[in-house]
């Protein structure tokens, strides 16, 4: 009567024990679901090798269910390319697709039992069960040298086989023989690093997840270190749906940054630090460099925040330009005192080819094309496009086309029409844009490097805004005062 009811939130969570051919159903499995909701339909991921497999249908106590919820025993028919039987092992997990996280390492919390003769660790062979699994795995002690009886500890687990764990999963340990118990615990981090276990900010942060509340953990490992955490892996870690976690990202005091599927929270205190080194950063560069057009962004994020991503950092950016300390120039970031210009030679040459380009839209010319119709020589097209780029008056997308940002802000709309939430190929692109196949290549590396797509494999999705990225073309750079007029 004192038992809790299972949350029936997150992803659905299966622990299979056992599973049977019925004729005529195909293959049934059982075990006790952990988290989330399952309906006849669904799709889920089986086992270590994630196998796609449907629900055909549900059973509990007997009786057909149209669903099944966290803390009930299942039977689930399900039905899948390869699925037998035989491939089904006690041990096995079956999950929602986004929640399958096989791994061969885990942290955990582990109390030893009172019961043991000696303390434990620092390095010792055990059985560890979690879900319906047994597996051989090595424990390391990470608080100390050893865990004594009756006490408590945070331990690093190396597992023979993956396990799909989440954090707050319960573990027990038994010794190497499986006759004795030796203690338990819970997962407190099913995806750690795999060096460096014991360094000091890394115990630091795993003290922060041992807190067991979602929203304890949060706000104390944004407390903790480099005050960034990872909204994705978050979720991941801890089985929560986008709902949940933006519950819990309102909670804390900290700043949402990065496109859609990469995301990470920045602590206030780490957010203005970012914010306050970027101008200083600019003005030291000026001093450095008093003829260059500013410090290029790659160079200015890798000083300021390496530990976020190119399209995060954008947004630090992005508040920084809008308070006014800085301007954001294509590639480039300077003070806003800073003039952009040309030299005049370039510059001349610059609105005989700025046209061309704009006529070209999509596919402008490329640089010999430029040269001939220009009558001017290759060097002097390469030279004032390649000072057109530091200002941000044109993009290199490759070393003999350059773009305007208006035609790469309607490819980028191309892109973001073929992207319905499973992204998109190069062979969509290809076909949508009606550019070639290796121009079309050329493009989308560009947008991966620009922070306007990301590739997985040989699929791309949208993950910021081009507008932002490529923003409006430049009609009047002037020109470099310095420069002696007859130079053109």
């Amino acid at each position: 009567a004192g038992t809790r009811q299972r949350s029936v939130h997150g992803g659905f969570r299966l622990a299979v024990d056992r599973a049977f051919a019925v004729t005529g159903a195909g293959v049934v499995v059982t075990g006790t679901a952990l988290a989330g909701r399952v309906s006849a339909g669904d799709t889920l991921l089986l086992g270590k090798a994630g196998k796609v497999v449907r629900v055909r249908g549900l059973h509990a106590q007997s009786t057909s269910l149209d669903e099944g919820i966290a803390g009930q025993r299942l039977g689930i028919n399900i039905a899948g390319a390869d699925v037998d039987a035989d491939t089904v092992s006690r041990g096995d997990w079956l999950v929602v697709a986004d929640r399958c996280q096989p791994t061969l390492r885990l942290d955990a919390e582990i109390s030893v039992l009172p019961s043991e003769a000696r303390p434990f660790g620092p390095r010792a062979a055990v059985h560890l069960h979690v879900g319906a699994a047994d597996i051989p795995a090595r424990i390391q002690v990470l608080d100390g040298e050893q865990i004594k009886p009756g006490s408590r500890g945070l331990v690093h687990v190396v597992l023979q086989r993956p396990v799909s764990a989440i954090c707050g999963d319960r573990l027990i340990l038994r010794d190497r023989s499986a006759t004795r118990t030796i203690g338990g615990g819970r997962v407190i981090n099913p995806a750690p690093p795999t060096a460096r276990v014991r360094a000091p900010e890394r115990l630091a942060r795993l003290r922060a997840m041992a807190l067991g509340d979602p929203a304890a953990v949060l706000t104390a490992l944004l407390d903790v270190g480099d005050g960034v955490v990872d909204v994705t892996a978050f979720a991941q870690a801890w089985n929560l749906y986008d709902a949940d976690m933006a519950g819990l990202c309102t909670s804390v005091d900290a700043v949402r940054a990065g496109p859609d599927g990469a995301e990470v929270l920045i602590s206030d205190r780490r957010w203005r630090t970012f914010l306050d080194d970027v101008s200083p950063a600019v003005a030291t560069w000026h001093v450095a460099h008093p003829s260059a057009v500013g410090i290029g962004i790659k160079q200015l994020h890798q000083h300021v925040a390496k530990r976020l991503t190119p399209a995060q950092f954008r947004d630090v950016l992005r508040a920084v330009e809008l308070g006014g300390s800085v301007k954001v120039m294509g590639a480039h970031v300077a003070g806003t005192d800073f003039q952009m210009a040309l030299p005049t030679k370039d510059a001349v040459l610059w609105e005989r080819i700025r046209p061309l380009l704009a006529a070209g839209g999509a596919e402008p010319p490329r640089v010999v094309e430029l040269a001939d119709q220009l009558k001017v020589p290759r060097a002097a097209v390469t030279h004032a496009l390649t000072a057109g780029a530091r200002l941000g008056l044109v993009h290199p997308v490759a070393a003999n086309r350059f773009y305007l940002p208006s035609g790469l802000r309607r490819l980028a709309e191309v892109a973001h029409s073929l992207d319905g939430g499973n992204g998109f190929q190069v062979s969509e692109f290809r076909d949508a844009s009606g550019l070639g196949r290796n121009l079309s290549i050329e493009v989308l590396e560009y947008f991966d490097a620009s922070g306007v797509t990301r590739r997985t494999g040989d699929t791309r999705t949208i993950i910021a805004d081009a507008t932002t990225i490529f923003p409006d073309d430049a009609e009047d750079v002037g020109h470099d005062m310095d420069t002696p007029p007859d130079a053109g």
